[in-house]
Parts: C-alpha cells; structure tokens; sequence
C-alpha cells in the first residue's frame, strides 16, 4: 500500500501494473477507490499548505529536511 502511495505522489511515476494487481488481490475495487481518493486528498492538502507556507501542526513527528524553513 505505501508503494502504491509513493508511486501516486511522486510526480512523473506511474503505479505498475503489478502493484496494482497485487493490490486487487486484497483489497475490493470499492476499497481501491476509496483508498486512492485518500491519497489524492492528501497529497492535495500536502501541496496547498506548501504554496500557503503553511507549517505542521505538530501531530505527526518527521525528521526535517534540508529544505525545510
């Protein structure tokens, strides 16, 4: 699943179709989509609280990167 989530957020990659067949094998087409349409929500909110220079709430603790401000 967090294959499938990278190859979704990094742009320019595709999902490969064995990812994808190993997905069906465990999730149904109606958990597929709602899982996609998460990613994509999130991903969505990832890059709008970027262009706002809106910064972490805090709930979640991740290393900074050598970009961060």
């Amino acid at each position: 699943m967090l294959a499938y989530a990278d190859g979704m957020t990094i742009s320019g990659q595709d999902t490969s179709d064995e990812l994808f067949a190993a997905l069906r094998q465990h999730f149904s087409p109606e958990v597929l989509v709602e899982l996609t349409a998460h990613i994509s929500f999130e991903n969505f909110r990832s890059r709008f609280n970027h262009a706002f220079r809106i910064e972490a709430q805090g709930f979640c603790s991740l290393p900074r990167g050598p970009d961060a401000r």
